[in-house]
């Protein structure tokens, strides 16, 4: 997953306060309005070796990386920074 701040991300995405951010990783090109629905979207995949996040500990998430050779470090990410890597408002 690329490391960009929550601002490159909605201005690649086009994404601004209140509207769907687009670009993540692993969605295509589906837009998302909430961190929950992009989860859900992940967790449909899961089940064909997709990467996904799974909640850990309450707002605690971790990536599971699925079929991946290269996956990300696999380092524990709170609810608050996820989004905030995601582009995602914080207020959800």
């Amino acid at each position: 997953m690329r490391d960009e701040s929550k601002q490159q991300r909605q201005e690649d995405s086009g994404a601004r306060a209140g509207e769907p951010v687009g670009g993540l990783p692993w969605a295509g090109t589906r837009s998302f309005d909430t961190l929950d629905e992009y989860l859900a979207y992940l967790d449909h995949g899961a089940a064909i070796g997709k990467p996904h996040y799974k909640e850990i500990e309450p707002d605690l998430f971790v990536l599971v990386p699925g079929k991946m050779t290269d996956a990300p470090k696999n380092d524990p990410i709170t609810r608050e920074a996820l989004a905030q890597k995601l582009g995602f408002s914080e207020s959800e």
